[in-house]
């Protein structure tokens, strides 16, 4: 391995370490929420780290630097801040809801997370093109929007290409996302998943 390929794995290591403290500071603050007692979260550390992963990962576009430190930083006060807060909120009234409330507002936390985590996994002004098809009866073909670097880099990119075998994970786990928003901006889907 070069040089580059351990800078590489380092920063992706010290990511994981930063997401993984902030797991815990989530699992320590809804705890508290409960008990009423117990250790407190770990606020800065982990925002630290995701600074030192842009840092280390750098890109040549300093835009593109502030956009991955921009995007890190609403996950970590999204972890950190804002899910604790719903979750302190919700419990205040927790006891007087209905169990099929409670099974709605469960349901409608992770659909509103899982729509909300699209927009920190894709970027929606780009499309995530095929590397073997460009057009199907008239339209332009993609996969669906195009995923962001930090989260998946495409299978054959370079200067010239930038694009996908629809393998990748984003496609997979956000495989409904993307067939509506190929619907909206009319592209066709690509042969291996027509």
């Amino acid at each position: 391995m070069s040089g580059n390929h351990y800078v590489l794995l380092m920063a992706w290591a010290i990511f994981i370490l930063a997401l993984c403290l902030d797991l815990l500071s989530l699992f320590l603050s809804l705890r508290w929420n409960v008990r009423k007692a117990g250790p407190s979260g770990i606020p800065v550390i982990p925002w630290f780290m995701y600074i030192m992963f842009v840092v280390i990962t750098r890109h040549s576009n300093p835009w593109i630097n502030i956009r991955n430190a921009f995007l890190l930083t609403i996950l970590h006060v999204f972890i950190q801040y804002i899910l604790p807060f719903a979750h302190r909120k919700i419990l205040l009234k927790w006891g007087d809801w209905s169990f099929k409330k409670r099974i709605g507002v469960i349901l409608g936390s992770i659909l509103i997370a899982y729509l909300l985590s699209a927009f920190v996994v894709f970027d929606f002004t780009r499309t995530a093109d095929p590397n073997d098809e460009e057009y199907y009866k008239g339209r332009p073909v993609a996969y669906g929007p195009h995923p962001r670097l930090i989260f998946c880099a495409p299978s054959r990119g370079g200067f010239i290409y930038d694009d996908y075998d629809g393998r990748e994970w984003p496609f997979i786990v956000y495989a409904p996302i993307c067939r509506v928003w190929r619907t909206l901006t009319g592209h066709a889907p690509p042969h291996s998943i027509r």
